[in-house]
């Protein structure tokens, strides 16, 4: 068996393809996202509401992908919860970057700085704590193991 030609940290065994499929979905989310916030803000929803509704609906999407496309995973409403809680995370995340940096550089270079940083962010977490093992009513309710 050959060896991979790029091993990205937190990929694991060089799975470089559920990094570009992690990619994808964020690409397509993101655009669901934007469409939809300028929509609502166009018929006349104030920002703030529009953001949360747009954000949500891209958050609900990429769940859907990224179980079943880019980690090919089964679902459950703790595996959902953990992802909804990541997300919430990474967006308190790119939130605090963004204010932080927008002291020393234009709000826009600030975001995109942010970006990266919460992509690296985001895919290790779902990858090794939402998706990366299966989640149990048995491994839920049981105590740890000692080591």
């Amino acid at each position: 068996m050959s060896q991979p030609l790029l091993r990205l940290p937190g990929t694991g065994n060089g799975d470089l393809g559920a990094l570009v499929r992690f990619a994808t979905v964020g690409a397509c989310t993101t655009a669901l996202d934007a469409m939809l916030f300028l929509a609502l803000t166009a018929s006349g929803a104030p920002p703030a509401l529009a953001n949360i509704a747009s954000y949500s609906c891209g958050i609900a999407l990429a769940y859907v992908l990224n179980r079943r496309w880019t980690f090919r995973s089964e679902g459950g409403l703790v595996r959902a919860a953990r992802f909804y809680l990541l997300m919430f995370a990474g967006l308190l995340l790119s939130t605090v970057i963004v204010t932080a940096l927008s002291m020393l550089l234009p709000p826009l270079a600030a975001k995109l700085v942010s970006v990266p940083i919460v992509f690296a962010y985001n895919y290790t977490a779902s990858r090794r704590w939402v998706f990366g093992r299966p989640v149990s009513d048995a491994a839920r309710s049981a105590p740890p193991e000692n080591p």
